[in-house]
């Protein structure tokens, strides 16, 4: 049994763990209304039959549609996301998020040089 939003995104493998992070991330950016929806669903026809437009504009998010979800990855990563809503408060389900993120970042670093450096000379 997982005490923190942490330890529960901890236990899952790595992918499961990256979807559901990103499909949780995208019902947090919709708002308040799309965390009481996934955290109060109880249709009869599951998430995706049953949850309207809802459902479509969350699986509309740039980071979930790159997780190319199946119907079933889907409906099990919104179960997840509904178990950790209704279990955890929100600012330890965002520590989560964002503390433990292991995905890679995406960082360039962009170098100016304003001087020529010269080759050595070579002998032939």
């Amino acid at each position: 049994m997982s005490n923190t939003a942490m330890d529960f995104l901890e236990s899952l493998d790595q992918s499961t763990r990256s979807m559901v992070k990103n499909m949780m991330k995208s019902i947090f950016d919709l708002g308040e209304n799309y965390v009481e929806f996934v955290r109060d669903f109880n249709g009869k026809n599951g998430f995706l039959f049953s949850g309207g437009k809802k459902m479509d504009n969350i699986m509309n998010n740039e980071m979930v549609i790159r997780d190319g979800h199946s119907g079933s990855s889907a409906a099990i990563t919104m179960r997840n996301c509904q178990y950790m809503l209704g279990k955890y408060p929100r600012n330890d389900i965002e520590t989560g998020l964002y503390y433990s993120d292991d995905e890679p970042a995406d960082i360039s670093i962009q170098i100016k040089c304003d001087y020529d450096i010269e080759r050595p000379l070579v002998n032939a």
